[in-house]
């Protein structure tokens, strides 16, 4: 009866699972000579919980609390970031062409006006939103470029001259502009394309900028997403597995107790991941 319930839960858990809709966003973008395109399916269910944040609870601290923004927890924001570092490391690149190249992606995407998309004056979007709305302004961008490098292991602020935001990777003896916060975090430059690290837009050369720091621990987690479904039918599908198993070991004992069987050890896999430091 239990293995019965079970079962349904995991074809129940199965169907929510296969029944999610997507955005079927397109990007094209340039770096190095090379045309990159990219087909990315986004699950509308993510986008939906994101699109509920209200806008005070976004702006509520303002660019010192964008890091509530910064989802690089999220389970499908960690994997557009792993395949932009995969597609990375096919061509070779190195720490500095990394994440060059990610800064080339987000580029690509068109500025727009919040109070022409999103009808507020500010309205600071989440990553998983600026991908789905196709773009965004200065903020947008910016959060979106700086959870990309952060999943990437690379050390990240947020840099803000008047008016404007953008995004600080650390890096030692590299050229262009940089900010000394914990050594040097160079600027990096969202809107607009061809900006390379270090490139300042010439109304923000020597002007004031004010740093802030992103605390991870800070920023907000959806509600719904595709991982808890998948979660779900991995877990009851191994409980199921498991009552199987066992059921079929107190069947055999019962049948055989003078039978002693050794029980099969577990493997056990670990992976490292490298982390940069910096660039």
């Amino acid at each position: 009866m239990l293995f019965a319930v079970i079962t349904c839960l995991v074809f129940s858990s199965l169907q929510i699972a296969m029944a999610e809709e997507y955005f079927d966003k397109s990007f094209e973008w340039y770096y190095e000579d090379s045309r990159w395109t990219w087909d990315l399916p986004i699950p509308t269910s993510l986008y939906d919980s994101y699109k509920r944040v209200s806008v005070s609870d976004r702006i509520r601290r303002g660019v010192a609390g964008y890091d509530f923004l910064v989802t690089t927890r999220d389970s499908y924001v960690r994997l557009v970031a792993n395949k932009l570092h995969e597609a990375a490391a096919e061509k070779g690149y190195e720490s500095y062409d990394e994440v060059s190249f990610v800064l080339s992606f987000v580029q690509s995407l068109p500025y727009t006006s919040d109070s022409v998309t999103a009808g507020y004056d500010e309205y600071p979007r989440f990553p998983i939103e600026t991908l789905v709305d196709d773009g965004g302004d200065c903020e947008d961008t910016s959060i979106l470029f700086a959870t990309i490098v952060l999943i990437l292991n690379y050390s990240a602020v947020f840099i803000s001259p008047p008016n404007h935001l953008a995004v600080g990777v650390w890096g030692t003896n590299l050229h262009g502009y940089y900010i000394t916060y914990q050594d040097r975090d160079y600027y990096c430059e969202t809107t607009g394309e061809n900006w390379k690290i270090g490139d300042v837009p010439d109304e923000f050369q020597g002007a004031t900028a004010d740093i802030y720091s992103i605390n991870p621990h800070n920023q907000y987690s959806p509600n719904s997403s595709l991982l808890p479904a998948i979660l779900l039918v991995a877990i009851l599908s191994g409980v199921a597995i498991g009552l199987v198993y066992i059921f079929r070991r107190r069947e055999k004992a019962r049948k055989a107790k003078d039978i002693v069987e050794p029980e099969s050890e577990g493997n056990f896999f670990s992976s490292a991941l490298s982390a940069h430091q910096g660039l």
